[in-house]
């Protein structure tokens, strides 16, 4: 048929080209940010998984134990364990005292290496030496 075209003109093919790279940049920003959120809280699921597991040792031997107070892991996790409210001298005759104990895990993160940290907190009882 005359006057009639069967095909894209050169603009139209250039203006869906730019319609599909505006489409894959925002889809790769997208998937960039899932990305990064699921590694920040893969590694902040092992951040609380250290803190349980210095918690749960600590309760275990007692915290008159010597545990160590602080230490680092080789993937970059620091950690500290502190009680409060423990007193060795204590004489009275109550058969148990409470003390705090705080686990304190940091770690940095993220392209910035961003510190972070997390602290678990749970109460004890304490028997009189």
């Amino acid at each position: 048929m005359p006057g009639h075209d069967d095909g894209f003109t050169l603009i139209e093919t250039l203006a869906a080209l730019v319609i599909l790279a505006l489409a894959a940049g925002t889809f790769y920003r997208a998937l960039e940010t899932g990305t990064q959120g699921a590694r920040l809280a893969d590694r902040e699921t092992a951040a609380l998984a250290l803190a349980q597991s210095r918690l749960d040792e600590a309760i275990a031997l007692g915290p008159q134990a010597n545990l160590a107070p602080a230490g680092q892991t080789p993937d970059g996790y620091a950690w500290s364990t502190t009680v409060s409210g423990l007193d060795p001298t204590r004489t009275d005759s109550a058969p148990v005292g409470l003390a705090r104990m705080d686990v304190r895990v940091t770690w940095r993160d993220g392209p910035a290496r961003r510190e972070r940290d997390l602290t678990l907190t749970t109460l004890i009882t304490v028997r009189p030496p």
